[in-house]
């Protein structure tokens, strides 16, 4: 039998961000560690991504409620065993369309796999869809 693990909300409020500036930038792999075990038992992990990942130019999370996290926060989703991102929520448009443009690009250029939400003028898929040893897994 698989096991299927829906992980979330995944949200980077205000003191996330403070604990996880470095000198260099942002790890938020450290947050996830508790986590990655229990995750690594899944065969499928879906995840629910609160926050854009629409860059630093329009300003990570400064209040509650109103989310941006930085594009290391995908890899530290990634490192922890996510297997794929659900986009589609009430914070998808905390930074605008462009913010969302932006995460789903990230998320493409990191290999995550997502659905909810696409860019206007592409090709969209009704579901993501993957297989489980034959059986047929939508989301």
């Amino acid at each position: 039998m698989k096991k299927i693990t829906f992980f979330g909300d995944i949200m980077c409020e205000p003191p996330i961000l403070k604990a996880a500036k470095t000198a260099g930038g942002y790890d938020f792999t450290p947050m996830f560690q508790q986590v990655k075990p229990l995750l690594a038992e899944a065969d499928l992990v879906v995840s629910n991504l609160e926050t854009p990942l629409a860059g630093a130019a329009v300003g990570y999370t400064d209040e509650f409620y109103v989310f941006n996290a930085p594009d290391s926060y995908a890899d530290a989703v990634k490192d922890a065993g996510v297997d794929m991102i659900i986009t589609a929520n009430n914070h998808t448009f905390d930074r605008g369309y462009d913010g969302l443009v932006r995460t789903i690009q990230v998320l493409d250029e990191k290999g995550i796999p997502h659905t909810g939400s696409w860019i206007e003028g592409k090709d969209r898929e009704e579901a993501w869809y993957t297989d489980l040893d034959g059986t047929k897994i939508a989301v």
